[in-house]
C-alpha cells in the first residue's frame, strides 16, 4: 500500500479558496472597525483640545466674554484659509439626508485646522448665560468622505461659559437610538465620548 506524502493540487487549491473566502468576509469588517476606532479616537482628542482652547479663551477674556473671539484660540491653518475646498465642503446626517440651511446644525463658515481636519463655526450675534451662543462642527478626517454626522463629523454647542458635545445631558438610551444609520447621528458626538459604538 502506498503512503500519501503530501497534499494534492486539488486539496491545496481548495484550502486557498476557503482562506480567500474567509479573508473576503472578515477583512472588510476589520478595516471598517479600525477606521471607525481611529475616527472616534481623533474626535476624542479634538474634543479635549476644544475644551482646553475654550478654557484659555475664558481666562484671557474674563472681563469681556465674546464667543466671536473663540476662533482665535483654535489651531486654524492660516495658509489654507482661502482653500477652494472649504467653499465646496458639505456634510450630511448619518441617514444620508442633507443638512439644510434652516437646520440648527447647518454651518457655512469653515476652516482647516493644522491637523487637516475641518471646523465649521456658527456664532450668534449676541449671547447670554444659559443659552446656546453657537455651534462648532468638526470633520475629523478633513475633506475625505463620508462627511456624515456619527462617522467623521461631530459637533459641540458653544455657551458663554463652556462647550458641550451635541447630546450632552441626554439619556444613554436616546443617544444610542440616534447613533444608528437610520437616524441623524448628531448625538454620536457625546455618545462616543461615553464609549458608545455605532449601532
Amino acid at each position: 500500500m502506498k503512503i500519501k506524502q503530501g497534499f494534492t493540487l486539488i486539496e491545496i487549491s481548495l484550502f486557498i479558496f476557503v482562506m480567500l473566502v474567509i479573508m473576503a468576509v472578515v477583512l472588510p469588517f476589520s478595516f471598517s472597525n479600525t477606521k471607525e476606532a481611529y475616527l472616534i479616537t481623533k474626535w476624542e482628542r479634538i474634543f479635549e483640545e476644544i475644551k482646553y482652547s475654550f478654557s484659555v479663551y475664558s481666562l484671557n477674556n474674563r472681563d469681556n466674554l465674546d464667543v466671536k473671539l473663540l476662533p482665535d484660540y483654535l489651531n486654524i491653518d492660516k495658509t489654507r484659509q482661502n482653500d477652494p475646498i472649504l467653499s465646496k465642503y458639505s456634510y450630511s446626517f448619518l441617514n444620508g439626508k442633507p443638512v439644510l440651511t434652516n437646520s440648527r446644525y447647518y454651518v457655512d463658515k469653515f476652516y482647516f485646522l493644522e491637523d487637516s481636519s475641518i471646523v465649521g463655526l456658527k456664532i450668534a450675534d449676541s449671547c447670554k448665560i444659559g443659552q446656546t451662543c453657537g455651534i462648532m462642527i468638526f470633520d475629523v478626517n478633513g475633506e475625505l468622505g463620508p462627511n456624515k454626522f456619527g462617522k467623521d463629523v461631530f459637533g459641540v454647542n458653544v455657551y458663554i461659559d463652556r462647550v458641550e458635545a451635541f447630546g450632552t445631558n441626554l439619556s444613554r438610551k436616546l443617544l444610542a437610538s440616534d447613533c444608528n444609520k437610520a437616524s441623524s447621528g448628531v448625538f454620536c458626538s457625546f455618545y462616543y465620548l461615553l464609549g458608545g459604538n455605532l449601532n
